[in-house]
Parts: C-alpha cells; structure tokens; sequence
C-alpha cells in the first residue's frame, strides 16, 4: 500500500471521527448498514492498480464469452434463478483480496458479484472519507478511466 498515505491517515484516524462518519452515513440513507464499513479507506499503488485492472479485464472477458452460461449453469441451485435474467451481467462487482505472495503485493479473486447495490454506496462513502479527511484524500479517487463523481453517475444511468 502507500505507506505515505497510510501514515497520514492512521495519525490523523480517530474513533470519535470514526464513528461520526457512521452517524453521518446514517443520516444520509435513515438507515444503519447492517454490515461493517472499514475505518480506512485502501491506500493502493500504481502498479497493483495495473494488476486489478489486468484481472478484471481477464475476468470480464471470459463472463462475456459464448461459452460462459453453460459453464457455469450447474454452479446455481434451481431456487437461485432469477426471472428474466439476460445472458450478462450489465453490472459486476469483482472482490479481490490483497495477498502477499514470494515478496510480492498481488490481487487474488474472491468473488464475482452481478449486482449493482454497492455502486452508490461506495461514491458516497468515498466522499464521506473526503469530508472527514480532506487533507489526505484530496488528491485520491476510486474512480478509474479519469472518471470522477459527476461522470461516474452518468456512466451508471
């Protein structure tokens, strides 16, 4: 990770501040998310950026080959279907976990989701941390492709 980034954040983290960004997002959606939201933002470099990059293009590649549906047609339970459901997802959220491997910072596929619920959350909670941390996350995106707020949405629609 960015140590740099990280050292800045983690002294200018406090529980207190913390938990205001909870009480904040709170507000914002009159509900509490039943799931953990992480302290800290990931601090992550360029070149693991490429990595995850390179992954998700690999992975969208083979979701979008012919082939796919009847490979993967025994992995759901016949009560898991959807309705109407089309031959590819128009959304995908790739879980990767960061591993250390032989010295090495590398991605590791966790899961795929086809499902568009977290995409809002995570603009809003990215401008949340800009709020409560603005010195360290003011030249920071999670948006790639030189998307930013406004363009991200748009792209959604």
């Amino acid at each position: 990770m960015n140590s740099e980034l990280r050292n800045r954040f983690n002294q200018a983290f406090t529980l207190e501040k913390y938990k205001m960004m909870l009480e904040d997002i709170t507000s914002d959606f009159n509900y509490r998310p039943t799931f953990r939201i992480a302290e800290t933002p990931l601090f992550i470099p360029d070149g693991l950026k490429n990595q995850l990059a390179e992954a998700c293009i690999e992975i969208i590649s083979f979701i979008k080959s012919g082939n796919f549906k009847p490979l993967t047609e025994k992995a759901l339970d016949l009560n898991k279907r959807v309705a109407n459901e089309e031959a590819h997802p128009n959304f995908l959220a790739i879980d990767f976990g960061i591993c250390e491997e032989e010295g090495e910072i590398i991605p590791k596929l966790i899961e795929v989701q086809g499902f568009p619920s977290l995409f809002h959350f995570q603009a809003e909670l990215f401008q949340k941390f800009q709020t409560y941390y603005p010195d360290i996350i003011e030249h920071q995106t999670p948006f790639w492709n030189n998307l930013e707020l406004n363009s991200y949405y748009e792209l959604l629609r």
